[in-house]
């Protein structure tokens, strides 16, 4: 006489609504985070080239391969891909300089420059000339210091 009721298949409107709504607040969490681990690791990034430049500098003017003055300063310009950059500063230097490094360091910032200032170190009972080398990465949205 009466026959079974067939098996339910599918899924009901309301339970497909749950789920875009479970599935948006995930998103809505993600993102922020993402956007934040994006932006530190550029800033460490940064960071991390600025103390390569900084080693760089230190190891070859200790060396006496790289004869530097305080005041000088040397400005790193880099494409926003990283492909590349040039230095400008006292031209005998930069050629010394650019053959320092394999790749060019680079800030991921768009429209960046590495300021790097070299400027006499105060150290007292050494007569040996010291200098501070200091890098300054400044791009369209902030700056980051390595000292």
């Amino acid at each position: 006489m009466f026959k079974l009721l067939k098996s339910k298949k599918g899924f009901t409107l309301v339970e497909l609504m749950i789920v875009v709504v479970i599935m948006a607040i995930l998103v809505a969490v993600a993102v922020p985070i993402f956007s934040a681990v994006t932006k530190n690791a550029r800033t460490k990034t940064c960071l991390a080239n600025q103390r390569e430049i900084q080693a760089q500098f230190n190891n070859n003017s200790m060396s006496g391969i790289l004869k530097l003055a305080a005041g000088d300063e040397f400005v790193l310009t880099t494409n926003a891909d990283a492909d590349g950059g040039t230095w400008a500063g006292d031209a005998a230097k930069v050629a010394i300089i650019e053959e320092l490094f394999q790749e060019v360091p680079y800030c991921p910032v768009e429209g960046n420059t590495i300021t790097v200032t070299v400027a006499k170190a105060n150290l007292t009972g050494s007569e040996a000339e010291s200098f501070k080398i200091t890098t300054v990465c400044g791009g369209a949205d902030e700056t980051h210091n390595a000292d």
